[in-house]
């Protein structure tokens, strides 16, 4: 329902954009769902269409400026909260990053795994911010369940350093 709007004429051009989906015309498609957004910018149904073309096509900057406004209006839509999270935290754009591991964390219907990897994620994101606080406190809550990865026992070990805890490190 919050991906919806009452404007009929925006609604009209998103159902034609999934008609030409259905039909296997993308281009076309891509068209009707720009409309339908220059005619209701907060109708976030086409926005999700547009991203998620621009994200499966490898656009990360454009799929970023289409789910962006999805992630920050509906922090428990854990599908767009992970594409919004992995491209900031790949584009190095940590603090940004940060928030959308936050609402997977705390709003997301997520499995043990996926939850795992936001904690981690979180917390190399705070390690970069240079909130190491929490990012001690969110990569140990998961260092058990990533015996594989050394990363997170580098980044603890490096904040132990940094903290002249030389034991612990």
């Amino acid at each position: 329902k919050l991906l919806w709007t009452s404007n009929e004429e925006a609604i009209k051009q998103y159902t034609n954009g999934m008609d030409s989906l259905k039909k296997g015309n993308n281009d076309e498609a891509m068209k009707y769902f720009r409309e339908a957004v220059s005619i209701d910018s907060s109708f976030l149904a086409p926005k999700f269409e547009l991203g998620m073309f621009a994200y499966n096509s490898g656009n990360e900057s454009t799929a970023l400026e289409y789910l962006t406004p999805i992630a920050d209006r509906i922090p428990y839509y854990t599908e767009v909260q992970l594409i919004v999270a992995n491209i900031n935290y790949n584009s190095r754009n940590y603090s940004r990053a940060a928030v959308y591991f936050t609402s997977i964390i705390e709003f997301g219907f997520t499995d043990k795994q996926t939850e795992t990897d936001a904690y981690l994620k979180r917390g190399i994101c705070y390690y970069n911010t240079g909130d190491f606080e929490n990012a001690e406190k969110d990569i140990s809550s998961v260092s058990g369940n990533i015996k594989n990865d050394p990363e997170p026992l580098i980044i603890l070990a490096a904040m132990y350093i940094k903290k002249k805890e030389l034991d612990e490190a």
